[in-house]
């Protein structure tokens, strides 16, 4: 979360300091918005991992309170196992483009140079990481009594 965090706050810092100096000095920093893209995507995936321990997803409530326990314990396995297979499918995916991007020193060829395999490694981290936390909820969904497993919406129920 503090690395997330961290590259949420150098993207809104970059595109604040391009700002100042695209108006106030006409010279635009070179390949902010390609920094930015390139930053985006492991800093929503170094956090996922604590949205889905925390179990803090998307639960269509209209559905589910409609659904007997029974029903709602074979959905939320049904989800934690679809969840898991996306995302183990993801991580397989960016552990190789991650690999492929370190045996070449792959860099950003923009306005400005800079080195993009250092993101692809932490996007891949936080993906391998959330699919982990994935895999873990599938186990607590399967063997874990319905009471064990933490609420989606727990901040409510306080």
């Amino acid at each position: 979360m503090n690395v997330a965090g961290a590259l949420i706050l150098l993207i809104v810092g970059v595109g604040a300091l391009d700002m100042v100096m695209s108006f106030a000095l006409n010279k635009p920093i070179a390949a902010a918005t390609n920094l930015s893209e390139e930053l985006l995507p492991p800093s929503v995936f170094l956090s996922t991992g604590m949205v889905v321990r925390n179990r803090a997803d998307i639960v269509v409530d209209v559905l589910t309170e409609w659904m007997s326990e029974p029903v709602k314990r074979v959905a939320g396995v049904l989800a934690a196992v679809l969840s898991f297979v996306f995302l183990g499918i993801l991580a397989l995916g960016a552990v190789k483009l991650a690999v492929s991007s370190v045996a070449i020193r792959e860099t950003a060829v923009a306005a400005g140079e800079f080195a993009v395999w250092p993101m692809k490694v932490a996007f891949a981290i936080g993906v391998c990481m959330t699919s982990f936390e994935a895999a873990r909820i599938v186990v607590l969904s399967l063997i874990a009594p319905a009471d064990v497993i933490p609420a989606a919406n727990k901040n409510e129920e306080n």
